[in-house]
């Protein structure tokens, strides 16, 4: 039997792709007849059926499909690749997971490396209903955390970060008696320390006369100053120099002399000098200075394997502590 539908019962209406038979108010359903029968109607009282692609669809696989979570989904899909048995199970599968997915093989490959690593989660992460706001965490833990490491700083044993996450978690444990969840995630902590942490590397490289591999220096209040060419940056410091001083009679003297100098931050190039029995002050700071900036003229005597032409004044002074003119 095939079922027909005539010309003048069909309303112009569509749903899901198929034609349906509508009369005002009464819907009029579609009419059986027998092949021989059909033989009888003429052409201009029938009008085709206009199906979709999944009217005659038996295999439910489809709605299954677009009805699961994708994320679950996907999940399953790769663990059913990694229980593969061998080699040629495994590549049927990773092609029907592609097909599947609607993804490359490439694509399968990385889903399956995540899962090896326990990188592919089964379920999406839920959602914060206080995504996007700020301080959620209040000023508690953010102050806690940052007081650790400095705390650690200052005796001079530098936790990791993964020490400080440990730490949180055993303060709000035992101290606090808080649940899990209730305490900063290890990824909150890193982000909280990811300043502090970055700062104390950059101490650890800033140039001090003669060492070091940045061309910047730090000032008291704790400002970075970067050199980017000679004489913009002139740092002076004092040494207590591990000699001993004979006068004319050839008694060793009591004290050692202290080397005061001026060395240009951009190049480590020493610019001037003052040498002296005292501890050094401000008076041997503006005489480090006004050798450093003056011309340098020695006679023939020193014998210099080459001249000092290097003086004139700098952009900026890096002076000391004792220093305070």
């Amino acid at each position: 039997m095939v079922s027909i539908i005539r010309k003048q019962n069909v309303a112009k209406t569509k749903d899901h792709g198929t034609f349906l038979p509508v009369t005002s108010p009464v819907f009029t359903m579609a009419q059986e007849f027998d092949p021989a029968e059909m033989q009888q109607l003429e052409l201009d009282d029938v009008e085709a059926v206009e199906l979709s692609d999944r009217a005659l669809d038996t295999d439910p696989f489809q709605v299954l499909l677009e009805s699961a979570d994708p994320q679950r989904l996907r999940f399953r899909l790769i663990e059913w690749l990694a229980q593969s048995p061998n080699r040629k199970v495994k590549s049927e599968r990773k092609k029907k997971i592609a097909e599947t997915l609607d993804i490359t093989s490439r694509q399968v490959e990385r889903l399956l490396n995540q899962y090896w690593e326990d990188k592919l989660l089964e379920t999406g992460p839920s959602k914060r209903s206080d995504k996007g706001t700020h301080n959620r965490l209040g000023d508690y833990w953010p102050d806690y955390i940052r007081s650790v490491y400095e705390k650690s700083l200052k005796d001079k044993t530098p936790m990791k970060p993964a020490d400080v996450v440990r730490e949180v978690q055993r303060h709000a444990v035992i101290d606090l008696h808080h649940e899990e969840g209730d305490y900063p995630h290890q990824a909150t902590v890193y982000r909280i320390l990811k300043p502090l942490v970055e700062r104390q590397k950059r101490k650890k490289k800033i140039r001090n006369p003669g060492s070091g591999s940045w061309l910047a220096v730090t000032t008291r209040d704790g400002k970075l100053l970067r050199a980017d060419f000679s004489n913009q940056i002139i740092q002076c410091d004092h040494t207590k120099l591990d000699i001993r001083i004979v006068d004319e009679d050839g008694k060793l003297l009591r004290w050692r002399p202290w080397l005061t100098t001026a060395v240009d931050t951009f190049s480590s190039c020493l610019i001037g000098y003052h040498l002296w029995h005292k501890q050094p002050g401000s008076e041997e700071v503006a005489l480090t200075l006004r050798h450093a900036i003056l011309p340098k003229k020695y006679p023939p005597e020193y014998n210099l394997a080459k001249n000092w032409d290097i003086y004139g004044p700098p952009l900026q002074y890096f002076l000391p502590m004792v220093a305070k003119i």
